[in-house]
């Protein structure tokens, strides 16, 4: 941690920056590193026993050599989740035992809890540093475990946790290990996987907010007001509601919920709430992962992809890689926090990365939450601010970052940058051709996924509007079609949807009701525009797929498979079904198509 009074920028070294080195002297220091690791271990503790008392109501727990039983009879096992103060809310606004059938009425009253949510958000905060320091740790904390749990997950031999230097997660993956092929084992892990998948985007949400209340703060202020009230666990709980309120909010506006009304009971509970099944999305997503398959992005794709993100952010992929390496060499793989001023953060990243000035002074700049207060309380589908891309927070002229968070903001840009999800309009307009070609490839994936499977199939990809020419009559369509196959007596028309997994609610929401939606613009719709055609004129379309064809077509079958895992596949009151492209062979031989 840089000490601003005795080291000359010109004799500044990365490991200066380092919360952990032994350079800081100075009183203004030495209350900075006590006030973060006060702040940091509570937050942390308070987090790993929320944790904690989920799991041990679910399985064992071990600790070292020790098996710790949960008893909820002897012991409290309360977690900060957000129920109670959902109530409190409801109560609070005398909206217990009502009910809700119109649309407006829906929005304004869960628009209510809300304000009432973020009024008791602003109680608690007496220091956002200290807060912000909380919600950093666990955020960084949080992302760790999951990393870690994914790793168990997807290994299925045992996994070496000797190698987990932290002693909560090691005891996770010791107790998920002892049962790892049981139904306990797995529907506890998904469960945690959910509960850790939704706190990301409460720290993250509340990171945001506290950055707006640090505008004009003095750190030398925050850093001395040292006092014993840290409600860290209500503000747990208060984040935790105002995400799930924002989930049900955007439901209701999207239109994707099963049922339209809004009931609350007499305690302030929510009444036969049917709503997406987040987490049967994480649980799915999580299973669709394991047995994931890839596809590879051409090297043409990659220098255009590179070549803009260098323009745009400075540092192409392969140079972001290396400044995590040399960030993981210098600081290593710790909790511990970077301390400095801009300037001393921008030196760093040059000495680290071995970029010019220039170059570090645009990635800086991406890195750094912008405050921008106009979207703050908004349901969005991308938060352009979200703490995993945007870690730096300036307090006037000093950054205060976990060594992790910046990690991985930094590996997170990278996967941006090949996903087309990155945070910038300008990288997305200049590559949007680019996008669109990858997009396309993945026809040429299932095509080779399903050609390999099934030798006699018969396939053509990208078929355009007036491509189905059979003797002299052209057979127009309402679209073009990914891919039209001939398998079996059957003729299959397949829409493939190269999406990137939606990680908001409004996203994941604006995703589902595109698959489920039957209006004109709907997926749904247009599919079934294209089968009616083709199904009109299958005789003849058997023929121009393949002119030796003799085969009396049975039906006609229109299905969607994505890349990634959508919600909308465990839908079953669809038109046309969605399948994931790693359960698309399955899904066929299941059917009897194969």
């Amino acid at each position: 941690m840089v000490c601003l009074k005795r080291i000359d920028i010109n004799m500044y070294l990365p490991k200066h920056l380092y919360q952990g080195n032994s350079t800081c002297t100075c009183d203004d220091c030495k209350n900075l590193k006590r006030f973060v690791d006060i702040y940091s271990k509570k937050a942390r503790m308070i987090y790993e026993q929320d944790l904690f008392n989920f799991f041990i109501t679910k399985a064992p727990f071990i600790q070292g050599d020790n098996i710790v039983m949960g008893n909820a009879r002897n012991f409290d096992f309360t977690r900060n989740d957000e129920k109670e103060i959902i109530k409190e809310a409801v109560r609070f606004l005398n909206c217990n035992s009502t009910s809700y059938s119109d649309k407006n009425d829906i929005i304004s009253v869960l628009n209510k809890i809300l304000a009432y949510l973020y009024d008791e958000f602003n109680r608690i905060i007496d220091n956002p540093l200290k807060y912000l320091i909380g919600m950093f740790t666990c955020l960084e904390f949080n992302v760790f475990t999951t990393i870690t749990l994914i790793l168990w997950f997807k290994d299925e031999k045992e996994m070496d946790s000797s190698e987990i230097k932290d002693v909560f997660v090691k005891g996770l993956i010791d107790s998920l290990e002892i049962n790892r092929f049981t139904i306990k084992s797995n529907n506890v892990y998904h469960e945690l996987e959910n509960i850790l998948s939704h706190d990301k985007k409460c720290f993250e949400l509340c990171i945001e907010l506290l950055a707006v209340k640090l505008e004009n703060k003095e750190l030398d202020e925050l850093i001395n007001d040292f006092n014993d009230t840290f409600n860290y666990g209500r503000l747990l709980e208060i984040s935790r509601a105002i995400h799930t309120i924002h989930c049900l909010k955007t439901e209701y506006m999207e239109g994707t919920l099963n049922n339209t009304s809004l009931t609350f009971n007499p305690d302030g509970s929510i009444s036969n709430y049917s709503g997406i099944d987040f987490e049967s999305f994480s649980t799915n997503y999580l299973k669709d992962m394991k047995s994931s398959k890839s596809f590879q992005i051409a090297n043409n794709h990659l220098n255009s992809i590179n070549s803009t993100s260098k323009h745009y952010i400075g540092f192409d992929s392969n140079e972001l890689n290396n400044l995590i390496e040399k960030i993981d060499e210098t600081y290593g793989g710790g909790d511990e926090y970077l301390v400095g001023s801009i300037t001393e953060w921008k030196k760093v990243l040059c000495e680290l990365s071995e970029q010019t000035e220039d170059e570090v002074e645009k990635l800086f700049n991406f890195l750094v939450q912008d405050r921008d207060k106009s979207k703050l309380y908004k349901e969005e589908s991308v938060r352009k601010n979200r703490a995993l891309r945007k870690c730096l927070i300036t307090i006037n002229d000093t950054i205060i970052c976990p060594v992790g968070l910046l990690r991985y903001a930094l590996i997170g840009i990278t996967n941006d940058l090949r996903s087309g999800d990155i945070a910038n309009k300008h990288i997305i307009s200049e590559l949007q051709d680019v996008y669109n070609t990858i997009n396309n490839s993945f026809v040429d994936h299932v095509s080779l996924l399903i050609s390999t499977k099934y030798k006699s199939a018969k396939m053509i990809t990208n078929v355009e509007i007036k491509d189905i020419v059979v003797g002299n009559e052209i057979i127009e369509i309402p679209g073009e079609i990914d891919l039209l196959m001939l398998l079996k007596n059957r003729l299959f028309v397949i829409e493939c949807k190269n999406l990137n997994l939606k990680i908001t609610s409004k996203a994941i929401a604006n995703e589902y009701g595109r698959f489920k939606k039957r209006n004109s613009k709907a997926y749904q719709i247009k599919l079934d525009k294209k089968v009616a055609v083709i199904d009109k004129n299958k005789e003849k379309v058997a023929k121009f797929i393949d002119e030796n064809s003799q085969q009396k077509i049975i039906e006609t079958i229109g299905l969607f498979t994505t890349s990634t895992f959508t919600i909308a596949s465990l839908e079953e009151d669809l038109l046309y079904p969605v399948i994931t492209w790693t359960n698309l062979l399955d899904w066929f031989e299941s059917n009897g198509y194969n």
